[in-house]
């Protein structure tokens, strides 16, 4: 017994054990680490929510929230339908549109270099009849007058970043832009009522009427020198100039006072599609306007002189619309009386 004690006590077994200890403690610790793992592994990752990820949900979701400002979708602070309504107009509407227009001028060119102005066969008789009254030709130029203006300024927001920007310079064309809204939003309301007297004065001598079909299956003798009969006003002049201004130009004009006043309930989304409609619309108005500008000025000789002075000369009216002619023909008078100046509704 006492010799167990000596034994115990000796150093050398105190650092045996010591050892022993230590090898039995350091082999248990990973032992637990590996048990108290085990719980979070079956868990699975540990998410960390965004705090602010929901609220951009709503944000991008167009969700309504609560603002001070009155109106409609005043709550909605971005609306990305904007940045759809922008590539539309600038990479679609914009783009077709300034291409559509090019093509026709060149059309024009390409037409009149080839083909010259259509001339009278005759030359000018001297002889004058009437054609449109003083009335008419007012609401006439009042319109027309107001239209090139209002396509200017138009096309001035559609296409002025791309083609007067870098000439102008940012101060010229600030200038010239701040005078565009400013034009095209006070004289839009007076432009619809010019269309709109347009649209009543002209409906009785644009119905369809007997011959107007046969006319446009020969496109008019523009592309031949085929003479096709035509009444007061030809088909073409019926439904490319008149019906186009009721339709096409009707769609402008309550698109166009739409945007002029925002100020009655109209949502975003109903501005941006207005927008385009009035772009859209507005393209194909002005490439039959351009047209009809080149047929009655530089294509057609003597044309000019109907909507000018009110009387053309005989043998225009015979090439042209001889069966309106055959109506009118005793009422021609010498080219030195006096024109047409009553308000009087002209033969038909």
């Amino acid at each position: 017994m006492h010799s167990n004690n000596i034994l115990w006590k000796h150093p050398a077994w105190q650092i045996f054990w010591g050892l022993a200890i230590v090898f039995v403690l350091t082999a248990m610790v990973p032992m637990s680490a590996a048990n108290s793992a085990e719980p979070v592994a079956k868990q699975g990752r540990v998410s960390v929510a965004n705090p602010g990820a929901q609220l951009w949900r709503d944000v991008r979701g167009a969700t309504t929230g609560i603002s001070q400002v009155r109106g409609p979708e005043a709550g909605v602070l971005i609306n990305s339908g904007g940045q759809d309504w922008r590539m539309l107009r600038n990479d679609r509407v914009k783009s077709y549109g300034g291409w559509t227009l090019f093509l026709l001028l060149v059309a024009i060119v390409v037409y009149h270099g080839l083909h010259g102005p259509i001339r009278l066969k005759n030359g000018r008789s001297g002889q004058m009849v009437d054609r449109w009254s003083v009335s008419v030709r007012t609401i006439h130029w009042y319109t027309a007058i107001l239209f090139i203006i209002m396509a200017i300024t138009g096309l001035s927001f559609m296409y002025g970043r791309t083609l007067l920007l870098p000439l102008m310079g940012p101060d010229g064309f600030g200038a010239w832009a701040r005078f565009c809204v400013g034009a095209h939003n006070y004289l839009g309301p007076a432009f619809a009522l010019g269309v709109i007297a347009t649209m009543i004065a002209g409906i009785r001598i644009n119905l369809p009427a007997k011959g107007d079909m046969e006319w446009l299956i020969k496109g008019g003798g523009f592309f031949s020198s085929e003479h096709v009969p035509a009444g007061k006003l030809n088909a073409g002049e019926k439904l490319f100039t008149y019906w186009v201004l009721f339709i096409v130009g009707g769609v402008v004009c309550v698109t166009g006072l739409i945007l002029d006043f925002p100020n009655y309930g109209q949502t975003r989304e109903t501005m941006q599609f207005m927008s385009l409609i009035h772009g859209i619309s507005t393209v194909i108005w002005a490439f039959f306007v351009i047209a009809h500008i080149y047929l009655s000025t530089a294509c057609v000789e003597g044309t000019f002189d109907a909507m000018w002075e009110g009387r053309v000369d005989v043998n225009w009216a015979r090439q042209h619309h001889d069966l309106w002619y055959q109506e009118v023909a005793d009422t021609a008078t010498t080219a030195r009386e006096q024109p047409a100046t009553d308000f009087k509704q002209q033969p038909t």
